[in-house]
């Protein structure tokens, strides 16, 4: 190279030979510069902050600028707006925080206070009210029946669902009736303490194709097998196949107590007479998270079918939780025969009504809630014919007093023919 500008001049050459160069950007004599792509020569890259050669968004970042995400997803945002619960600026429910929580709770009972609904809330009262919230002390227990037997919303119904689905027998239904939209049905059961029987004269009907429980009956089966409608099964809430959040039926039972074998066709057991009443005890049952055991648009519970072409009877306890709230336990007992709507004759439902005041003449040691029944004695003479007579005494403390003889209780005589002042 003769060119004295290139940067491979060569002063010793005598003949150009065409091979002069110039220095590139980066100072390399014939380079070819910074490489595509990079930003300097030595071959870096913009970051996605456009720094050459940067280490980009710093690690927990969101931009270049350093800013990061919010609680709502946004870039250096401000987070849910004040007094807002959300990132769309929706604020709480009347009456709650932002976590569901009452801003005010007087009694501490989870009940808002704004929302509280004063009433009686004691089931076995007369006047209970299945939508108060907070006790307001109007309880009566007493004055609704005799011997203080509590008129229950809580029966039980047994109706005829249908005839001759297996010739000469009908088939029965039995329903559990409740008070409220939210209440219930939890199971169905006996132990030593609350005895179960079922008892039929005939026996009860198993169609082969059956099941013991109503979440085993498929419905598509009884084109084929109609019989299948009649078989006798034990449920909470429903007549076949569980679907959707609905569950299949559970039960449970004692090794010297078998009951479930009852309801299964070709089993020993099956269509017997059932008895439950030791420690272990049985029951059918499922979990309050289902919603088998709600009631239907009439207010009651399916739990039980049984097909016979004889009588039947027998005691049922069931286990209802009032508004659906578990700690709210009511458990009833119904005697039952043949069909019709039975009220509870047990599980608490009886109180025991007196006179609980101790200073009265007819208390009552064992009474529970006082009827107003409370008798005090009230000494006096209870002698009719006696000048001091009390038509109120009810105990004679020995006070009678008398007229004499020929005078009345004034010392007025009782005959003065010629008005001179001495009886007759």
């Amino acid at each position: 190279c003769q060119d004295e500008t290139a940067c491979n001049y060569d002063s010793t050459a005598t003949d150009d030979d065409g091979s002069c160069a110039e220095l590139d950007e980066c100072g390399v004599c014939g380079g070819m510069g910074i490489p595509d792509g990079a930003c300097d020569c030595d071959g870096n890259v913009l970051d996605e902050c456009g720094v050459c050669g940067g280490a980009g968004i710093p690690d927990g970042d969101c931009d270049c600028d350093g800013n990061v995400l919010d609680e709502c997803g946004e870039c250096g945002g401000t987070g849910i707006p004040e007094g807002a619960c959300d990132c769309d600026g929706n604020g709480p429910a009347t009456g709650y925080d932002c976590d569901g929580n009452c801003l005010t709770d007087t009694d501490g009972d989870g009940v808002c206070d704004e929302f509280e609904v004063s009433g009686c809330t004691a089931s076995n009262a007369c006047n209970y009210d299945g939508a108060a919230t907070d006790d307001d002390g109007s309880c009566d227990f007493c004055s609704c029946a005799t011997a203080g037997m509590v008129m229950s919303d809580y029966t039980m119904t047994v109706e005829v669902h249908a005839e001759d689905l297996v010739p000469g027998q009908t088939t029965y239904r039995f329903y559990q009736n409740v008070a409220n939209t939210d209440d219930f049905l939890s199971s169905v059961f006996g132990n030593n303490d609350d005895p179960f029987s079922l008892s039929t004269t005939t026996g009860f009907f198993n169609s082969p194709f059956g099941s013991t429980v109503a979440s085993g009956i498929n419905l598509a089966f009884i084109a084929v097998f109609p019989e299948i409608g009649a078989d006798s099964w034990v449920t909470i809430g429903i007549d076949s196949q569980n679907t959707g959040s609905e569950v299949a039926i559970s039960t449970v039972e004692s090794l010297t107590q078998p009951w479930v074998s009852a309801f299964a066709a070709g089993q020993i057991l099956s269509g017997q007479d059932i008895v439950i009443d030791d420690n272990t005890g049985g029951a059918w049952y499922v979990l309050n998270t289902s919603p088998n055991g709600l009631p239907d648009a009439d207010g009651r519970v399916l739990f039980m079918q049984l097909t016979t072409a004889g009588d039947f009877s027998g005691v049922i306890n069931t286990q209802v939780f009032g508004n659906g709230n578990g700690a709210n336990d009511i458990r009833n007992t119904y005697t039952f025969s043949g069909t019709g709507t039975f009220s509870p004759d047990g599980g608490g439902v009886t109180n025991a009504c007196g006179c609980t005041d101790p200073s009265a003449d007819n208390y009552d040691d064992t009474a529970e809630y006082d009827d107003g029944s409370c008798e005090y004695a009230v000494p006096g003479c209870m002698d009719a014919t006696a000048c001091n007579y009390d038509m109120d005494a009810t105990e004679d403390d020995g006070s009678c007093t008398y007229a004499d003889a020929g005078y009345d209780c004034d010392g007025n005589c009782l005959t003065d023919t010629d008005g001179d002042g001495v009886c007759d």
